[in-house]
């Protein structure tokens, strides 16, 4: 559709025009050494200086830097909730929808067979305000995201329908025709879109690479204009082969196999779960999972969760209970799960001997920045919750950490002659053989609970900056600084900068890379939070 709105915009800017009458501010990106095109979703109508594609479909070529104005609405955002916004733009949108209506709702008769089977199972609604993201999270859940899929698949007759009813694993590419497809069936005009999704960080570029190539769908929402939507579904941990930030409507991956390395961490496992030998299985609880700080964080903001966990224990032991599969939903109940990196850790089952009595302890939670320290359980760092009348322990704790990490109940009373020793006394007589000691929580705790653990200690690291009257020499420079925060004492950093200017104008002066080491020589720089901060080099004009 090559026809253009008033001051040369074409219609893809119909939706940036609708955000911008709502209220929301423009931001600004700078692109540079661009072998290709690319230009971020919902243009700024004002500002920046690249060309204005000159239809709906492609973005022209243009010079190789450039900056842009755009808009990144919530991730909450309700598209349709704009209708009415266009202002000037309405009568135009109206004639474009009836374009829009006429070539991007086929489907061929099987797929639209097919597809109609789905709506009616599934409930699919066109006057469903939230159906765009219920179809999303429909295709996000029908398959695995799975780089090394059987290609058999794409030289079937109908890859659409393979995808979801047979083969069930695939990339983004056959996620997001699935998408299109079904959109379409349900009277939803939606188009087939590539491009690149990369996670951006503000004052700073980003490289964007061909690992980054992804392909996800646009709807069209009436008076509104065209709305991106992630589609593209994540491995049974939840985790993509790529990921990044499209407009703030969605996080997906791409058909490559790099991790964008500032996706946050989701650590997972079952609860720790004992019982007295009774004869009957101990199976593990999918809904009684703990995890790491960032778990509870999004447990509190009202996500929920869904698991499968596998494992059984009937005798005197113990067994791990596996996490099989994890999937986690925000509060609207929409699938987020390839927005984090998800580690799962095993659980454990543990059946005591029915001839022998449990002490259940409580171990008061330590926590701490890494300082290069050893993080150790005092010896009265407990509490007795449940012990037999009449009946004393005398415990020894021999649990520490040093570096990044945590050790949680699963961990300690799987291993737990490891880290204790103990006795136990009856009237004065030595009755350890007849007890055995368990770790637990107390009634109340929430989520958050583990016993020990240490975060990373976070840090900034800055390029140092140079300036100098041009003399036909290379202008570099090695110094950086700590900008934000210190080292451990006795730690050392070494830091790398890539950075060189001859004529005069300014160039970065980048960090690409961090080490920090300690008093032994031991690379510690995993138990860093490291983030860089680029230097100025600047060149300037022989003075007349």
């Amino acid at each position: 559709y090559d026809k253009l709105l008033p001051a040369g915009y074409n219609y893809n800017y119909l939706t940036s025009a609708a955000l911008a009458n709502s209220g929301l501010s423009s931001m600004n990106a700078t692109f540079r050494n661009m072998l290709i095109t690319v230009l971020p979703y919902y243009l700024a109508l004002d500002g920046g200086d690249y060309t204005r594609p000159e239809n709906d479909i492609y973005n022209v070529p243009m010079s190789d830097s450039y900056s842009v104005g755009y808009y990144v609405p919530s991730a909450n955002l309700l598209f349709s909730s704009l209708a009415g916004q266009l202002g000037e733009y309405a009568a135009y949108e109206q004639m474009y929808a009836d374009e829009v209506y006429r070539n991007y709702l086929s489907v061929d008769n099987e797929t639209r067979a097919y597809m109609e089977g789905i709506i009616a199972k599934e409930g699919f609604d066109l006057s469903d305000p939230y159906v765009i993201k219920k179809i999303a999270t429909y295709i996000q859940q029908s398959a695995t995201y799975n780089l090394n899929y059987d290609k058999a698949m794409d030289n079937e007759e109908n890859i659409v329908i393979a995808f979801l009813e047979e083969y069930k694993e695939g990339v983004c590419r056959h996620y997001a025709t699935a998408a299109v497809l079904l959109y379409r069936a349900l009277g939803i005009p939606a188009r087939y879109v590539t491009g690149y999704m990369a996670n951006t960080v503000a004052d700073e570029y980003v490289e964007i690479t061909d690992k980054q190539a992804h392909a996800w769908v646009e709807v069209y929402i009436n008076g509104v204009g065209w709305m991106q939507v992630e589609v593209t579904g994540s491995s049974p941990a939840g985790d993509l082969g790529n990921g990044g930030m499209g407009g703030g409507s969605g996080i997906g991956g791409s058909d490559n196999d790099s991790e964008p390395k500032d996706k946050e961490t989701l650590i997972i496992e079952p609860n720790y779960q004992g019982k007295i030998y009774d004869g009957k299985v101990l199976l593990p609880d999918a809904n009684d999972l703990k995890g790491n700080a960032l778990f509870v964080k999004l447990l509190s903001k009202g996500y929920t969760f869904k698991a499968t966990v596998s494992g059984s224990q009937t005798a005197v032991g113990q067994s791990e209970s596996v996490i099989e599969s994890f999937r986690i939903f925000d509060e609207h109940g929409y699938d987020v799960t390839s927005l984090y990196k998800i580690e799962l850790k095993p659980g454990i089952l543990k059946v005591f001997p029915q001839e022998k009595s449990v002490i259940r302890v409580y171990l008061y939670q330590l926590q701490k920045y890494y300082d290069g320290k050893a993080l150790t359980f005092a010896q009265n760092d407990f509490e007795i919750v449940e012990i037999e009348n009449g009946v004393s322990l005398s415990l020894n704790l021999n649990i520490s950490l040093t570096d990044v990490g945590y050790l949680s109940l699963s961990d300690l009373n799987g291993e737990i002659e490891k880290y204790i020793s103990y006795r136990v006394t009856e009237n004065g007589n030595n009755v350890t053989d007849s007890y055995l000691v368990e770790f637990v929580e107390i009634e109340g705790c929430d989520f958050s609970y583990m016993p020990i653990s240490i975060d990373r200690k976070k840090i900034e690291v800055t390029a140092g900056s140079a300036e100098k009257i041009c003399d036909g020499t290379d202008l570099t420079c090695d110094d950086f600084f700590v900008s934000i925060g210190a080292l451990a004492d006795g730690h050392r950093i070494e830091v790398t900068t890539k950075g060189s200017i001859v004529e005069p104008g300014e160039e970065i002066n980048e960090i690409v890379s961090v080490k920090i080491f300690d008093k032994d020589y031991k690379n510690v720089t995993d138990n860093y939070d490291v983030s860089t901060k680029d230097g100025k080099l600047i060149v300037h004009y022989p003075e007349s």
